[in-house]
């Protein structure tokens, strides 16, 4: 019976505060800004389901069978540019036709992955990818 009372206190202590307003207020703007839809154009292969508030599942589920689902996406999106969410994060992946027309890109740079600590041998050997 104390822990009701306790409880039913603090409810209407919370409740009755002059700062329930502002609190409630702040806790909705979070919600809105956190569960507001991507505007993108670009589709997405491995979206949030409904429920998910984070990226966990499917960054996991990327790790653990990405060749499969990259897979999935290039016979779900055939030539065209799609997203997928990975353990590095979002990311675009582009049909092979665009190949051709980024590496005769003068503003791409592809040694800068080289310099990443993971890769830094092949760097030290003079590779250019």
């Amino acid at each position: 019976m104390a822990i009701v009372q306790s409880f039913s206190v603090l409810i209407e202590h919370i409740f009755g505060a002059p700062q329930f307003p502002l609190y409630a207020a702040v806790v909705v703007l979070l919600l809105t800004f956190w569960l507001r839809p991507e505007q993108d154009d670009l589709p997405e292969l491995n979206p949030r389901m409904p429920p998910e508030l984070t990226d966990r599942r499917r960054i996991l589920d990327f790790i653990r069978n990405s060749k499969t689902i990259l897979q999935n996406g290039r016979v779900r999106f055939k030539d065209k540019p799609y997203k997928v969410m990975s353990e590095w994060g979002r990311m675009v992946v582009l049909p092979p036709e665009c190949v051709d027309e980024l590496r005769s890109d003068p503003r791409m740079y592809f040694t800068t992955p080289v310099t990443d600590v993971s890769f830094k041998s092949y760097a030290a050997n003079g590779m250019n990818f």
